[in-house]
């Protein structure tokens, strides 16, 4: 993929590994990956299950540590901050999607994605309500803003997902198999709705997914076996 030149680094992970050790038994999840996101750019990280993909994007995404290598956002070493900072950076500039939405079962449509900024601190009542309003409309629910999650389908709550995921106005996406608890209807709106929101907020999006007619419509997709990322 040839880079524009206004496109820059954003995200860069060097040489990340990650062990898990067992009652003495080590099991080498990650074994070196060395990755590069770059500002306005949907990549794809396919893979068979038990590649690694999902334990690098949780490192990625600062949820879990590697047990060697480094991860730079705009330059900054992710950990080296302290957990605090690593938490306001979280918040602010990611957004997260699973495959199981993950939504706070007993909280509305409008709590779940009014969550996110509301802890923040930095938004007053009358912004929240307004932003929140705007994406649950956008995303097709402002009419079940005041249903709670175990009562939308299984489609509506990953919408959901994709207005609290997008509240912050991150800079990069992170989404772990989002459409593969969904049928096939269900899912292409899903994706559709995401790399639209994607657009918009000019962020960047990275995906792990098993799905190769999904990776196809990346701009990027890179391939993950046995811990490693295949150079092609």
């Amino acid at each position: 993929m040839s880079v524009d030149n206004e496109r820059r680094i954003l995200l860069k992970a060097e040489g990340i590994s990650k062990d898990y050790v067992e009652s003495s038994v080590v099991t080498h999840v990650l074994k070196g990956v060395d990755l590069d996101i770059y500002t306005d750019e949907m990549v794809a990280v396919i893979g068979s299950s038990g590649s690694g993909k999902s334990t690098l994007l949780h490192i990625l995404g600062t949820l879990d540590k590697p047990t060697r290598g480094n991860v730079y956002f705009n330059g900054e070493n992710l950990f080296k901050m302290s957990g605090r900072a690593r938490d306001y950076f979280r918040n602010h500039h990611l957004g997260f999607v699973y495959q199981f939405h993950h939504l706070l079962s007993d909280f509305t449509s409008y709590e779940n994605v009014a969550f996110p900024l509301m802890i923040s601190g930095e938004y007053t009542k009358a912004q929240i309500d307004e932003r929140v309003k705007y994406l649950l409309d956008r995303v097709g629910l402002g009419h079940r803003m005041n249903h709670r999650s175990s009562e939308l389908s299984g489609g509506e709550r990953q919408r959901v997902a994709i207005a609290r995921a997008i509240a912050n106005k991150p800079m990069l996406i992170l989404a772990d198999e989002p459409t593969g608890n969904l049928d096939f209807r269900s899912a292409g709106e899903v994706f559709d709705l995401l790399t639209e929101l994607r657009a918009e907020n000019h962020c960047s999006m990275l995906v792990v997914t098993h799905d190769r007619e999904l990776a196809k419509r990346f701009e990027r997709t890179c391939e993950m076996s046995d811990g490693l990322i295949k150079v092609k």
